[in-house]
């Protein structure tokens, strides 16, 4: 669950940021497909908070983010919440229902007041899939969301220690970032051990430099060229 801790401006919104949100997925829209989308649904306004899909509901609707801000979350059997994915204003959300009975992984919550386009997959997923122009943005869209998940699973499961550390920090787009060794190992699944030493290292290169609870980024492109 998000928590404030610090923020960042994200789409004109103060977005609280922790451990659980540095290394989430952060959608980004297709062009024309929620101005091709908004003509079918009905729209409705939503407050923080609020659940759009809860996790292993059956998708029978397609969400249009119109304004404000939705995170995608799963909730572990012990009850835990962790952001996984941060949607804003022309993202779409559901698609996937047009082509099975499938059941959310995760439950899509409210950031920020939103107003949402809402179509039933019922009612309208015929005439959609009839439109040849939105056939090839959803492949766009289901295309663009494998992608991204495809390369934040590369992060970090595949790079180097190192670079995962390095995509955490750039992440963050921050001078400063507050994050403890701990809680950096967490992140990126290591020991605090391994992690303090790269980050000694890192120190000595004269990338970073290491304080208490945080740490500072001295040079940024020496820190692009870890992950490359």
């Amino acid at each position: 669950m998000i928590t404030p801790q610090q923020t960042e401006t994200i789409e004109n919104h103060s977005l609280p940021i922790n451990e659980n949100l540095l290394s989430v997925v952060h959608l980004k829209p297709i062009e024309g497909f929620a101005d091709k989308l908004n003509k079918f649904g009905v729209q409705h306004t939503k407050n923080a908070g609020n659940i759009l899909f809860a996790q292993y509901e059956k998708m029978n609707s397609i969400y249009v983010i119109q304004s404000g801000l939705v995170a995608l979350e799963i909730i572990s059997t012990m009850g835990e919440t962790k952001t996984i994915g941060i949607c804003p204003p022309g993202v779409i959300l559901g698609e996937v229902g047009l082509f099975s009975d499938y059941i959310s992984t995760s439950q899509s919550r409210v950031l920020f007041k939103s107003k949402i386009n809402v179509l039933s997959i019922k009612r309208m997923g015929n005439k959609l899939l009839e439109d040849s122009d939105i056939v090839l943005l959803l492949f766009r869209s289901l295309s663009s969301k494998l992608q991204l998940s495809t390369n934040q699973l590369g992060i970090m499961m595949l790079e180097t220690l190192q670079a995962r550390i390095a995509h955490i920090l750039l992440e963050c787009n921050k001078e400063r970032v507050f994050l403890t060794h701990e809680t950096l190992s967490t992140i990126i699944g290591a020991s605090r051990i391994s992690v303090t030493r790269h980050l000694r290292e890192m120190q000595e290169q004269g990338i970073i430099q290491t304080q208490r609870g945080s740490i500072l980024i001295i040079n940024r492109n020496a820190l692009k060229k870890l992950i490359v």
